[in-house]
């Protein structure tokens, strides 16, 4: 039986230029530091807990911090070819020839609902008075849509990896590039429920 060794799909650009980002991890670790001062009250210095190399305990007001999930770890390959991990994720995407019009379709209502979601971010929740907490909570969303499609997207790939017939490898191609449509759906959908108010966050 024939088997052919199939390459993924490569984006044709590359223009190495990595993001940084304070994210979860760095607000963690600036925590107020609260030090005692000789008439028994109490001084924030704004010091990082880093500086001590020490994990300092969570001052008080602070402790939703601890329930927050883990920050997700932007991909080596999403740092480039620009210094948005969304636009480079959907270059990837689009620049796979093999891909249906139903995926690019679902890209592109992802494109805009991720537009919409930062637009709104910024005009109508930075200075709306949302607490800390709530605004942190709120600008992950996007992060975590971002993950979802990413993962269904590697999956997709990965077909090109394995040693399978070609039978086989074209039927778990559809069956993988279904999911990735239904993963970007559910993305651009849940972006515009939290935007519209449909989504409680607490």
């Amino acid at each position: 039986m024939e088997r052919t060794r199939h390459t993924v799909c490569e984006p044709k650009v590359a223009l190495p230029i990595a993001p940084t980002s304070f994210g979860l991890e760095g607000l963690r670790a600036f925590q107020p530091h609260h030090s005692k001062l000789k008439d028994g009250s109490s001084s924030s210095t704004g010091r990082s807990r880093c500086d001590w190399g020490l994990q300092m305990p969570t001052p008080e007001g602070w402790e939703w911090l601890n329930d927050l999930p883990e920050e997700w770890r932007t991909p080596l390959d999403l740092l480039e070819p620009t210094a948005d991990p969304d636009t480079n994720l959907v270059i990837r995407i689009l620049s796979c020839e093999i891909l249906g019009h139903e995926v690019r379709a679902a890209v592109g209502r992802f494109v805009t609902e991720q537009a919409l979601f930062t637009i709104w971010f910024l005009d109508d929740v930075k200075g709306s008075g949302r607490g800390m907490k709530e605004s942190t909570l709120l600008s992950q969303i996007p992060i975590e849509q971002t993950r979802t499609v990413y993962e269904a997207w590697k999956k997709f790939e990965g077909i090109g990896d394995l040693d399978a017939p070609n039978g086989e490898l074209r039927e778990r191609r559809m069956v993988t590039a279904a999911e990735l449509a239904t993963a970007l759906e559910h993305a651009a959908e849940t972006l515009t429920r939290v935007r519209e108010g449909n989504v409680g966050i607490s």
